[in-house]
């Protein structure tokens, strides 16, 4: 009979454990919706672009991605290529790597200024700030 009651001790321990975990991870904070999305949604917001600009920002921005996206996946064959194999010339293309993906960001800021009038390139700063602060996540 001892026996008995330590087993159904245990059983409503664990259950109550059990209960306890789902309810937590049902009844805790979510996690904020996926913040890059966001960013690009503000952006027209932040520089206050109109249709057409907006259509044209996108366009450039989804450019820019697609070249980013490309250099990344070389970037990566060349660093496991590097750690599998060091040599100075493999570090000197991920340098050249490094080199080309920020000049092709600078290069898309300065599409995006020259897109914008007088009034909205005052909010340029604050769109450049917002940008970095995104990158740094």
């Amino acid at each position: 009979m001892k026996k008995e009651h330590v087993y159904i001790s245990l059983i409503v321990l664990l259950l109550a454990l059990n209960i306890f975990q789902l309810s937590a991870h049902f009844f805790s904070p979510q996690p904020p919706p996926n913040q890059r999305t966001n960013f690009k949604n503000m952006i027209p917001e932040i520089l206050e672009l109109n249709e057409d600009q907006k259509k044209r920002f996108f366009a450039m921005a989804n450019e820019h991605r697609d070249q980013m996206r490309a250099l990344i996946k070389q970037d990566r064959i060349l660093i496991l290529r590097y750690i599998d194999s060091p040599s100075e010339s493999l570090l000197n293309e991920i340098a050249d790597i490094t080199t080309q993906k920020i000049k092709l960001t600078e290069n898309h800021f300065s599409d995006v200024y020259n897109m914008l009038n007088d009034q909205q390139k005052g909010h340029f700063a604050k769109f450049k700030q917002t940008a970095f602060q995104q990158l740094s996540q």
